[in-house]
């Protein structure tokens, strides 16, 4: 785990919630391929000749760590100010298991991106409003998204079960649009879904099959 950092504002915080996920391996494997390939380079370049795709794109990036709803957006420049200035002493970190070759866990986070899509800065498309972070800290990368409780309330409203669904197919779409366009695109997640979602036993496999390429899958 990571050690939770420190407030160093002068005043109080109300934190309503903090929620975390991990995708399922349904999301995962299209998650691997979209790295490969950087699929939101790919999807703006092709973007340029199909408007169709164009349309879709805002769907594909979707990951996120960890949400904190905060009763302000005060409180939540304050609590994205803490993480951006926290320091885990050697105590903290003593218990943290080391997952990269230093010899402990690093005592700050290394911010990787930071975007700010609160009320009167830019908001995104879509106009949702948050703080959106991605730092890398002991070898892994995590997104933590900063929302003021009032504009998470709004979400909820508005993101019913029937929304979210519509939201996954577009983002599908555009997928199956690159695929079209990049055979490559869709080899590499056609093998990843194949190797996430089949169970681990490899006898009897079916692997997807490209032009001059041969997959060999050893246990």
């Amino acid at each position: 785990g990571m050690p939770v950092p420190p407030s160093h504002g002068t005043g109080d915080v109300c934190i309503y919630r903090m929620i975390s996920r991990i995708k399922a391996e349904q999301e995962i494997f299209n998650k691997v391929c979209d790295e490969i390939f950087d699929l939101d380079t790919l999807v703006r370049d092709l973007s340029r000749a199909d408007k169709d795709l164009a349309d879709l794109g805002r769907f594909v990036k979707d990951v996120f760590g960890i949400k904190v709803v905060v009763g302000t957006v005060e409180q939540a420049l304050e609590v994205q100010a803490a993480i951006e200035s926290c320091y885990f002493t050697d105590d903290e970190l003593a218990g943290v298991s080391v997952r990269t070759d230093d010899a402990r866990p690093p005592a700050r986070l290394n911010f990787i991106e930071t975007k700010n899509y609160l009320a009167g800065r830019s908001k995104s498309n879509s106009g949702w409003e948050c703080i959106k972070s991605v730092f890398e800290w002991n070898g892994g990368i995590f997104e933590v998204q900063i929302q003021p409780l009032i504009n998470y309330c709004l979400e909820r409203e508005r993101l019913t079960k029937q929304s979210h669904d519509a939201y996954k197919q577009k983002r599908e779409r555009a997928r199956d649009q690159v695929a079209a366009s990049v055979p490559l695109f869709g080899f590499y997640r056609d093998i990843l879904r194949t190797l996430f979602i089949e169970p681990p036993n490899c006898d009897g496999l079916q692997l997807p099959s490209f032009n001059n390429v041969a997959v060999h899958v050893r246990e």
